[in-house]
């Protein structure tokens, strides 16, 4: 028993003298000077098509982030899911893959996001690509809902990209370029100002329909309405045609007889 009391102690003791530890004990939960995405538990699930961010380039599908570790020396651990096809960035052209990635909590090279502090300036970098401020959009609507954005562009091998980033959290919301995008469709990093309700997606189609029934309306009304007014017309010539011919066939009255 004392032996094993010894063994213990000597471990703690171990423990902690090292300088080890700090560097590779995980954060449970994050940081308070970390970014909103450096927790254990935040994930990321986006759609697209092709895209500049890592493992997406030339590719369709979708892709998830999650964070299973938050270190102290500012790098955190993902799990990256993705059902892929036509990738260029995978040796086999796959359409299922998942990676355990290791990533840096202030500048990511995985994760697609940016310190939200960083949104506030005129360029940024962003999956190594050198991004410039556009302009800032209170309610910018993708997938996953409405988001406080801020816009970013870069310009990569002659291609203008556009780049949307949820202010509060510095997760990127939406990349756009000629023919191809990537969307974010869930997350619990970025809180949307509003959710896109089943109602609203319809909603394009609602008032189209609804245009339509209110022009057929206009229509109907306007052909009903000249119609009856050729009626009226017609009914009109023909009831004074008639008093005129039955004028003409009694003749004028002639008066008593003397």
């Amino acid at each position: 028993m004392l032996r094993i009391r010894i063994v213990l102690i000597a471990l703690a003791l171990l423990f902690i003298c090292s300088p080890f530890p700090l560097l590779s004990s995980p954060i449970f939960g994050s940081s308070l000077n970390y970014p909103p995405y450096a927790k254990v538990g935040a994930y990321a699930f986006y759609g697209g098509d092709g895209g500049y961010i890592a493992f997406l380039s030339g590719v369709s599908g979708n892709i998830s982030y999650y964070v299973t570790d938050v270190y102290p020396n500012s790098s955190m651990r993902l799990m990256v899911d993705a059902n892929l096809s036509l990738g260029t960035e995978v040796t086999n052209n796959v359409s299922i893959t998942s990676e355990n990635l290791t990533d840096s909590i202030f500048t990511p090279r995985f994760l697609p996001a940016v310190p939200p502090q960083d949104l506030t300036e005129s360029s940024i970098m962003f999956q190594n690509i050198s991004c410039t401020f556009v302009a800032n959009n209170a309610q910018y609507l993708v997938a996953a809902g409405a988001f406080n954005a801020t816009e970013y562009q870069a310009t990569v091998n002659g291609t203008v990209l556009t780049f949307w980033f949820d202010r509060p959290s510095g997760l990127a919301i939406e990349m756009l370029e000629a023919g191809s995008y990537f969307q974010l469709v869930d997350s619990n990093i970025a809180v949307p100002l509003a959710v896109q309700s089943q109602f609203q997606s319809y909603l394009p189609y609602i008032e189209v329909f609804v245009t339509g029934w209110a022009a057929a309306g206009l229509l109907f009304y306007a052909v009903r309405r000249y119609y009856v007014r050729k009626s009226e017309r017609k009914f009109k010539q023909e009831y004074e045609l008639s008093k005129k011919a039955k004028r003409k066939n009694t003749g004028p009255r002639q008066g008593p007889a003397t």
